[in-house]
């Protein structure tokens, strides 16, 4: 009895500091929810990537994305119980070994009492996984792998040589296939170690079982995984792609005072490297050889995108702070009196404060995040793991949340039913909560196919009819970082432009239907090609069709060297009509512009997207201005290529988008043009509210041919149609030549009275007799019956000149 207690005791007082660690991981578990899907970019991939493992999609072929077939491991999303429990023991297991590996490395470096105290304030910020941060996961990842590998090239001996490089293997196999980083990663670590092995230590025999344990548990994953062992390097290809493309496409600025931590925190670090490699302090060289890949990837993650991705930064040169505070000390103690050393600890102990206090000010939260505070979803994160019923019920209630926030009219869920579909440009989300047959083409969100390879693959996906989906859900309209939608992805809009028609509309969205290419299509055609400079504005030819415009804008040496190692600066596009109006300015992603951008026609906004695949289109562009804050990352001079297809347009003179030089109106009158939508009708409208004597839209200098028509709709704005609203509104067309004033059209539209008059009313008024020439006319809403003006939300719909034979 005595020896057994003598044994515990000499057991905890031998490991009493990994016990503290583990203790301090107990207090600090993991936050593991319930979270819960919702809208939104970030939510929509999570429930994109754990629906592809679900149903079995091929990464590298019909998936391809930044996470590979493992990755919703790391995300324990309510979505699905058996994958949810994986979930769960997977974070909790990278939890505690992320604190044991701190620990034996702790160990090996021979740390002080004090030493394994500076890592507890380390491991509070670096442990927990507040939402909506899931940077720890990551970061404890990427800071185990290169840990275990130095401790493995380190190890003297062992009674069993290869089960620890074997295990090690498997273990990097495995996070190879959560996230592609983690595979370069992976690869990076073991070509160091076989490398190292061989040349200095003299020994293959490791290295060949590190390097055969990896590559057989690779396959063996993959494979389980259910997916085709020929589509890994599909993978690979795909994961490439999104690296050589992030940076310029997803970069954006941060608070500067995080750009000056970080800098001085890679310099610090820097500065006691190079200490190291004077000394020849080996070990801690080989240390920071092993690490220098995660600290790239950590400062490239944390300021290329820098908004809250800045905390993976934060975590990871934290912990490198700390661990290189041991090894200075443990330098210090053995020459007191180098001044460098002293001043390098001094240093690195005012880096490590400065990151603890960053990231509490970031996550101001964070100790709140203990087992005491978070006893409630524990509690409920026990009850969800061991009742599946009580899980579904979070199921059912977190799509109704997503239900909610994408109303779609029940009319057109029924038309989709279980048709094939896929959504664009983000929304996987509204897929899983309305269960619908999600079918998506290979980069899952728009935003992200930002090179020529992926957003190419996109678009042959929709070309391809066996691979189409049947059935196009468009919506909400919006791009991040202020991007212009349509240039998301160039080649996957013209594709699904061409293939696409419009069926149905609900709110923010858009239904399109495969149509297929015509059998008499004819091919795009190059038109010309010239060559821009940056800040000035590029003319848009005239063209009847479909004009695109492939965009080659190159980095200058500066920019590449900047784009490697950090970010570039940003570029934009800005658009100018032919009606003079401008559009906004949108961030450009030169990444993907030589797959030829639409720039037929401006598109600001759904409405204007319903309308152009109602079989309309307005060549209304007239220059587009491409410009940057910094004009030394790029070269002047880019190069445009216009390429067109020559049906589609008609040469219909649309009043809407005449030049503004041509359209007046009365000074005190209410006028804009706009998009109207009456049913799952949209079209573009002129707006008049009328006026006692008559409200007057004057469009001037219209020169007719022969035969020509004017052709409109007259209604009024949906919202008025209640009875007591108004009587409706008389409706006036008048035409001037140089000799005559006529009343061509009038009409009174009452929707409020007459339930008929509810709709699109169409007209068409024969021109004939004023074939050859210029004239102008006005178009004007007058009150209804006893001068009432209320409500009178008088719209044109789209007139048009219709040209004669």
């Amino acid at each position: 009895m005595e020896k057994s207690a003598a044994g515990a005791r000499f057991l905890i007082y031998r490991y009493k500091y990994l016990l503290l660690f583990v203790m301090v991981g107990i207090f600090f578990l993991p936050k593991m929810g319930p979270f819960g899907p919702n809208t939104g970019l970030d939510s929509s991939w999570v429930i994109g990537i754990t629906e592809a493992f679900i149903q079995k999609f091929q990464f590298g072929s019909e998936i391809v994305w930044t996470y590979g077939p493992l990755g919703f491991l790391i995300m324990p999303v309510i979505h699905n119980h058996c994958l949810w429990k994986i979930e769960v023991i997977f974070l909790l297991f990278i939890h505690f070994l992320f604190i044991i590996s701190i620990y034996f490395l702790l160990e090996h470096l021979s740390a002080r009492w004090f030493h394994y105290l500076i890592f507890i304030p380390v491991f509070i910020l670096v442990l927990p996984n507040p939402p909506p941060y899931n940077s720890p996961p990551f970061v404890k990842l990427f800071i185990i792998s290169p840990i275990l590998l130095f401790l493995l090239y380190i190890k003297r001996s062992s009674n069993l040589p290869f089960i620890l490089p074997a295990t090690i293997g498997f273990f990097l196999a495995l996070i190879s296939l959560i996230k592609f980083d983690m595979f370069l990663s992976s690869l990076y670590l073991i070509l160091v170690f076989v490398l190292l092995s061989c040349i200095i230590k003299r020994d293959i025999l490791n290295g060949i079982a590190l390097s055969s344990s990896y590559c057989l548990s690779f396959v063996f994953m993959w494979f389980i995984s259910g997916q085709f062992i020929t589509n890994i390097p599909g993978y690979i290809i795909g994961g490439i792609e999104f690296t050589k493309g992030y940076s310029s496409a997803m970069a954006i600025s941060g608070p500067f005072w995080q750009e000056v931590i970080g800098l001085i925190t890679i310099l610090v670090l820097l500065a006691s490297i190079l200490y190291f490699i004077i000394r020849n302090e080996r070990e801690a060289i080989l240390f920071f050889i092993f690490n220098a890949f995660t600290l790239f990837i950590a400062f490239k993650s944390g300021f290329v995108r820098h908004d809250m991705h800045v905390l993976g930064f934060l975590m990871v040169f934290l912990v490198f702070g700390a661990i290189t505070l041991v090894l200075l000390t443990s330098e210090f103690r053995k020459c007191q009196d180098n001044e460098i050393v002293s001043i390098l600890t001094a240093l690195n102990s005012v880096i490590v404060v400065l990151l603890l206090l960053s990231g509490v000010f970031l996550t101001p939260l964070v100790f709140n995040h203990n087992i005491v505070s978070e006893a409630p979803s524990i509690k409920t994160s026990i009850e969800l793991y061991g009742n599946e019923t009580y899980f579904d019920q979070h199921v059912e209630m977190y799509k109704t949340i997503i239900r909610e926030s994408y109303a779609v009219k029940q009319s057109m869920l029924e038309n989709i039913d279980q048709t094939p579909l896929d959504i664009i440009p983000s929304d996987i989300a509204l897929c899983w909560a309305y269960d619908l047959n999600w079918s998506p083409r290979p980069v899952i969100q728009s935003y992200s196919a930002y090179t020529e390879y992926l957003d190419g693959i996109n678009g042959l996906h929709f070309s391809d009819r066996d691979l189409a989906p049947q059935k196009i859900l468009y919506g909400p309209y919006a791009s991040i970082d202020g991007r212009y939608l349509l240039f998301d992805e160039p080649a996957t809009f013209q594709a699904v432009f061409n293939n696409y028609s419009f069926e149905d509309r609900s709110g923010g969205f858009i239904l399109l239907n495969h149509s297929g290419r015509p059998d008499d299509e004819q091919p795009e055609q190059v038109l010309l090609t010239e060559t821009g400079k940056l800040g000035e504005a590029v003319r848009i030819p005239e063209y009847y069709g479909q004009l695109y415009g492939h965009i080659d804008i190159q980095h200058s040496m500066f920019g590449n060297i900047m784009a490697t190692l950090y970010k570039p600066k940003p570029l934009f596009i800005k658009f100018r009509m032919k009606n003079g109006e401008t559009s906004p300015e949108y961030r450009f992603i030169p990444g993907n512009a030589k797959d030829g951008l639409f720039l037929t026609q401006y598109v600001p906004d759904i409405d204007t997207l319903a309308w152009i695949f109602q079989g309309n289109l307005i060549n209304n562009v007239d220059t587009i201005t491409i410009q940057t804050d910094h004009p030394e990352y790029y070269k002047e001079d880019f190069v445009i290529t216009y390429t067109g297809k020559p049906y589609f347009l008609s040469p219909d003179i649309h009043l809407v988008y005449l030049p503004l030089n041509f359209v007046k109106t009365l000074p005190e009158q209410t006028f804009f043009t706009s998009f109207g939508t009456i049913g799952t009708v949209t079209k573009p409208i002129l707006f008049e509210h009328s006026m006692e004597g008559g409200s007057q839209i004057l469009v001037e200098n219209v020169h007719l041919g022969q035969n020509d028509s004017l052709l409109f709709d007259v209604a009024m704005d949906p919202k008025t149609w209640s009875p007591d609203k108004g009587n409706g509104v008389v409706f006036e067309i008048w035409i001037s030549t140089n000799v005559s004033r006529d009343k061509i059209f009038t009409e009174h539209i009452s929707p409020q009275h007459n339930p008929e008059e509810r709709k699109w009313n169409n007209f068409i008024v024969d021109l004939s007799e004023y074939g050859g020439e210029t004239v102008s006319f006005m178009l004007s809403t007058s009150p209804g019956p006893d001068n009432d003006m209320s409500y009178d939300w008088a719209w044109w719909g789209d007139p048009r000149i219709k040209r004669g034979s």
